[in-house]
């Protein structure tokens, strides 16, 4: 059926002539006001009116319009509102605009080497074996140093072979005031005495007092 239409929302005073939104639509959905907040702060400051750009079309045909004039209304400096590009909700074939984005960016040379923003130009191997193997430092207190996230370090230590130290947690003990009595771990407190891990980590780190009438000290 060829319910559906495509839709404009213009200012009444302010930036006129240019829409600030674009939608598809069928029934009422035009005029509806059940929109996010930047749309309901244009219409509060400037008003808003309404205007049918196509209609009788079937729902790819009007998803394929919206992406049209979305795309040449942002060109221009409108479709403040619309945050993609159009067409949700149904898998458009040969998506235009793809073709487009290729087009402006063929014959343009990408930066490369350490103009390059990518991860494999940001830390040297050099770099890397100094601070986790001589330094000892942890990935995340490398990612931290150098501004790059854990998972660039991690992908980089990977790559470069570097063996990964595993992590040498023992469990740490903790010794029970009320019933004087030592346990091998949190989670062995947590289980006898049916509390929950968390909260006697936070009587550890002096965050609370007590948990389930319990007091507890680290060994």
């Amino acid at each position: 059926m060829n319910k559906y239409y495509v839709y404009a929302h213009y200012r009444i005073s302010g930036k006129k002539n240019i829409p600030f939104y674009i939608g598809k639509g069928t029934g009422n959905r035009h005029i509806s006001k059940r929109r996010n907040k930047y749309w309901k702060n244009v219409v509060e400051k400037n008003g808003f009116r309404v205007e049918i750009l196509m209609d009788n079309m079937d729902e790819k045909s009007a998803y394929l319009y919206e992406i049209e004039m979305i795309f040449k209304y942002k060109k221009l400096g409108g479709c403040e509102c619309n945050f993609t590009l159009g067409g949700d909700g149904v898998r458009v074939e040969n998506r235009w605009w793809n073709k487009k984005i290729s087009d402006s960016l063929t014959g343009k040379k990408r930066p490369s080497g350490k103009n390059s923003k990518s991860y494999k130009n940001v830390i040297t191997k050099e770099e890397l074996y100094h601070l986790y193997i001589e330094k000892k430092m942890s990935s995340i207190s490398i990612s931290k140093l150098k501004n790059i996230s854990y998972g660039t370090i991690c992908c980089r230590l990977k790559q470069f072979g570097i063996d990964v130290r595993k992590p040498s947690k023992s469990p740490i003990k903790v010794y029970c005031i009320n019933n004087d009595t030592i346990y091998n771990s949190i989670n062995d407190a947590a289980r006898e005495l049916n509390l929950f891990r968390e909260n006697i980590r936070k009587v550890l780190k002096g965050k609370y007092k007590k948990t389930g009438g319990y007091s507890f000290k680290k060994i």
